[in-house]
């Protein structure tokens, strides 16, 4: 079953190992997170590779984050030019743009932090009430928010637990309030809420689920409600699951496809129109994980959470009328 949902595409170059990866319109750009040092883009409608830059002295090979910013593209009807006017910026010190500097690397307004903070596996995600706070979580145990633009550092916190372990999970818990998140991390989750008018934290944490007890180095995406997550490591053991985590019910289903293998230090990325998911490099026991791509309808609708919603929605107006 899983074999005729989970599409191989063209190999990777090589076997990338904690990629990270964001997507410009019809094409994904792959970090590929190792001593190799090097960029490639990948065509989601042509199925080519092509290598468009290498890592600048003292950008670390290990533990980056990509982060896409938008501008007004020049021409909206020339997909090539779509990519070359938008910026995607490296947790580091440098930033990479694509438009007066194509495919070159450019100063940042200014560095991340200090040299003394340990910036490996770094984890990021857009909030604020105008998209324009920047949260950045970071070993220990810290989540710092910066002003998106300047990158200036509006405010840190210690989160409510001793270590981040792997790659951990970040997203958004509402919708109407995007600074409030919650994080899943090995065997804790912490929603935390941050108020942007006066830069202070709130952070509550909670046992993780037991279908996340002990498990990292797992990819995900967020869509529409929903939080998807691709096999990953626990207790020694690697996994080939695919778990729907629903964000309105919080509660969790198994899919019932499989990955083709134990899948983890791999990434997961939406396409441009949020319809697919690919799932970029990592290893698998001795097997070199290459490239695969899913349908989102091929996961969300094999679980079906339109019980727990309802039951949701039951249990919030019985709420309201007390």
């Amino acid at each position: 079953m899983a074999e005729s949902v989970f599409k191989r595409l063209l190999s990777l170059p090589f076997q990338f190992r904690y990629p990270k990866c964001v997507c410009f319109g019809d094409e994904i750009l792959i970090c590929c997170g190792d001593e190799r040092r090097i960029i490639y883009s990948y065509h989601t409608v042509q199925n080519k590779y092509k290598k468009i830059a290498e890592y600048l002295d003292g950008v670390a090979a290990f533990g980056i984050t990509l982060i896409k910013w938008y501008t007004e593209p020049d021409n909206k009807q020339n997909p090539e030019s779509y990519i070359d006017d938008e910026i995607s910026k490296c947790l580091g010190g440098h930033t990479r743009t694509k438009r007066s500097n194509i495919n070159k690397w450019v100063e940042a307004p200014q560095s991340i932090e200090n040299t003394e903070n340990d910036m490996s596996n770094v984890a990021t995600l857009i909030g604020g009430s105008n998209n324009h706070l920047l949260f950045v979580t970071y070993p220990p145990n810290q989540i710092m928010v910066l002003d998106s633009k300047s990158l200036h550092m509006l405010a840190k916190h210690t989160l409510p637990f001793y270590l981040f372990v792997g790659n951990h999970c970040i997203f958004n818990t509402n919708n109407d309030n995007k600074n409030e998140l919650r994080l899943f991390n090995y065997n804790s989750q912490v929603v935390v809420r941050f108020d942007e008018h006066n830069n202070t934290w709130e952070s509550t944490k909670f046992k993780i689920d037991r279908e996340l007890d002990h498990a990292f180095d797992y990819p995900f995406v967020c869509i529409d409600g929903f939080v998807i997550i691709f096999g990953g490591c626990c207790n020694g053991t690697h996994s080939s699951s695919v778990k729907v985590y629903c964000i309105k019910t919080k509660r969790w289903k198994l899919c019932p496809h499989t990955l083709p293998a134990f899948y983890f230090k791999t990434c997961a990325i939406l396409n441009a129109d949020n319809t697919e998911i690919h799932i970029i490099g990592g290893i698998s026991g001795n097997i070199i994980v290459r490239h695969l791509k899913i349908k989102v309808n091929d996961i969300i609708q094999m679980v079906d959470f339109s019980f727990d919603i309802l039951k949701n929605n039951t249990i919030q107006q019985k709420n309201k009328i007390k």
